[in-house]
């Protein structure tokens, strides 16, 4: 599992260095690699393990790290509840996939 979590790291850190058009494509893909950071805790993994997975994307400020994986457990949570709700997965995505946490200071998810 960490194996994984370190090649999609990798990746993810270089799609967001990529041009501009992909980059909200780059954005959903960071979402899926803190959702995953987020499922390596709760198999057990340690949280220095998963620390260090973060630490491969370097368009993560150190300081925002921990903040981005809460926040995308936060919009993980909204989407299943819209899902429980009726939504159709894909739509319930889509509004997180159009506005990224707003609230998150850091340069990668504005």
């Amino acid at each position: 599992l960490v194996w994984v979590g370190e090649k999609l790291a990798l990746l993810t850190d270089a799609s967001l260095k990529a041009n501009a058009l992909q980059r909200s494509f780059s954005y959903f893909q960071a979402f899926l690699f803190l959702s995953y950071c987020g499922l390596l805790e709760s198999r057990g993994i340690s949280y220095e393990a998963v620390g260090r997975l973060t630490q491969y994307v370097s368009s993560f400020r150190e300081v925002d790290r921990r903040r981005l994986r809460s926040q995308a457990l936060r919009v993980n949570i909204l989407v299943q509840e819209l899902v429980e709700r009726g939504w159709n997965i894909c739509r319930a995505t889509e509004l997180f996939f159009l506005s990224w946490f707003p609230d998150v200071s850091s340069a990668p998810f504005r």
